[in-house]
């Protein structure tokens, strides 16, 4: 409600924070049907803080939750990695994205369709990651892997298609 009527800005920062905590916690790995719609939720509401970055302690203490190996809720790791972006660890980030989608492997196997999120996540990081610094040399390289994650969930889908996948493209 705070968000819709514009009096999000007005609330305390703690109170903010909780509040987004909450959200996540209720969303143990994304309700099946509308992960879009809490993902978007929880990403603008972060925006909408006023923070361009996490506090450093809270930052470290989401990322260090996020890497203990239990399943973790999508929206907080994409949200976690734009906060490390925006600290400027992108490496940090890239190791957050890369883990979850390989856990998604590990769960589901490397071509169901349920990988295929994590997956676009990696591949979306590593473009923005290379627009950010675009025109300089190590932009060349995260283009290249953006291009190759991007190729492999394009080879996925065109997998998932029903009959002769050759006819069809």
């Amino acid at each position: 409600r705070a968000h819709s009527d514009h009096t999000w800005d007005s609330l305390d920062p703690d109170v903010r924070e909780s509040l987004l905590a909450c959200m996540v916690e209720e969303d143990p790995c994304g309700p099946p049907g509308e992960p879009a719609k809490l993902a978007a939720e929880l990403l603008d509401l972060r925006r909408v803080t006023g923070r361009q970055a996490a506090a450093r302690e809270v930052l470290e203490a989401i990322t260090e939750r996020l890497t203990s190996g239990r399943p973790q809720p999508r929206v907080l790791i994409v949200a976690t990695a734009e906060a490390l972006f925006d600290e400027g660890q992108r490496d940090k980030a890239f190791q957050l994205l890369h883990a979850d989608y390989a856990r998604m492997q590990i769960e589901y196997g490397e071509d169901d369709p349920r990988t295929r999120p994590a997956l676009h996540n990696l591949a979306a990081a590593h473009y923005a990651a290379a627009r950010a610094i675009d025109g300089q040399p190590e932009s060349a390289p995260l283009y290249k892997t953006a291009i190759t994650l991007y190729e492999k969930l394009l080879d996925a889908r065109v997998k998932a298609l029903p009959g002769d996948s050759e006819k069809v493209i």
